[in-house]
């Protein structure tokens, strides 16, 4: 099967300074496609950037800051061009009883794993719907499908974005842009204050399993559209 050629793409990555979204900026940097990062810590990307060399750039921002999102994809724009791909990726989540959550931790929750995914994509339209590659891929999580206690609202939050991404699809679906749905099980990263190499396989992903999907993915022919898929540890408990 014939295979999108990621060269000299524009894509642009949240949540990119580590974890699955780090994985993902570095393997589509060395597919040849032209990488910009959005995260919120600025040292990571400059140190991510410096590795890279030409054709990653990175910009450091809050993304639940709504009105320094279109800055921010401005810059890039500036840069690297009109966005060919979005991969919506930032989120954030804690495991705990639902009335121990603070108002924040909710807020922030909503904030950053729905409205911002919204928004960015709001804002990446007029350059996706001229692209002829155009894909949007939300990650999610499996929790957006076997929900469990102690993660209430960010199960939520994941259903949300699976309703978001399956609504776009349709919606987006005349002007050739494809919105795709990634749904990670278990995956070692800094999720819930975790560090790296907290959890190893086979009971965990790897962040670069996960990149590996997401790049299968975006790379099937455009006429190609793999709406959902959820990947999950071989020994993860259910």
């Amino acid at each position: 099967m014939n295979r999108i050629d990621l060269k000299d793409l524009h894509i642009v990555v949240t949540g990119a300074s580590r974890g699955i979204g780090k994985s993902l900026a570095e393997l589509l940097h060395r597919e040849g496609a032209k990488v910009s990062l959005m995260a919120r810590n600025e040292a990571d990307l400059t140190a991510m950037t410096e590795r890279a060399g030409r054709g990653m750039i990175g910009h450091a921002v809050d993304l639940t800051d709504l009105e320094g999102l279109g800055a921010a994809l401005d810059m890039v724009r500036g840069e690297h061009g009109p966005v060919d791909m979005l991969i919506n990726n930032a989120g954030i989540g804690f495991y705990k009883p639902f009335d121990e959550y603070s108002t924040a931790e909710n807020q922030r929750m909503v904030d950053l794993n729905v409205t911002a995914i919204a928004e960015l994509t709001k804002l990446a339209l007029p350059d996706l719907k001229r692209s002829s590659v155009a894909t949007v891929v939300n990650v999610a999580s499996d929790i957006g499908r076997r929900p469990m206690p102690n993660m209430a609202l960010y199960s939520a939050t994941k259903h949300a974005v699976a309703g978001l991404t399956t609504s776009l699809s349709m919606e987006l679906q005349p002007f050739d842009v494809r919105v795709l749905l990634l749904n990670p099980g278990l995956t070692d990263s800094y999720f819930g204050g975790r560090s790296l190499g907290d959890l190893k396989p086979p009971y965990a992903l790897l962040p670069e399993d996960v990149a590996d999907i997401a790049l299968f993915m975006i790379t099937r022919p455009h006429h190609v559209s793999i709406g959902e898929v959820t990947v999950n540890p071989m020994q993860q408990k259910k």
